[in-house]
């Protein structure tokens, strides 16, 4: 009887390695695949993140073109005065 099981470990492990290589061969695919996926995403986000920066000159202004407005306003708030009647005088 220890005879035949001794007969039919070799045949077990071969199957247990056959099992374990095909187990880690879907293993090994479904990480490829959802690398894949990732890498795809990140490429998309690269490549919407870029084209913001580069529509960003067209839709905003830049500070420096408002620095003349803003120190015209920020005049006629700080540096101004009151005729009797509570109006305002530059």
């Amino acid at each position: 009887m220890t005879h035949d099981l001794a007969e039919h470990v070799g045949t077990l492990v071969a199957l247990l390695g056959v099992g374990w290589a095909a187990a880690a061969t879907i293993f090994w695919r479904s990480i490829r695949e959802t690398l894949a996926r990732i890498e795809k995403k990140v490429d998309g986000q690269q490549t919407v993140q870029t084209k913001c920066r580069e529509e960003l000159p067209e839709k905003f202004t830049l500070k420096k073109d408002f620095d003349a407005e803003i120190e015209i306003i920020w005049e006629a708030i700080n540096h101004h005065g009151h005729n009797g009647g509570g109006k305002v005088i530059r």
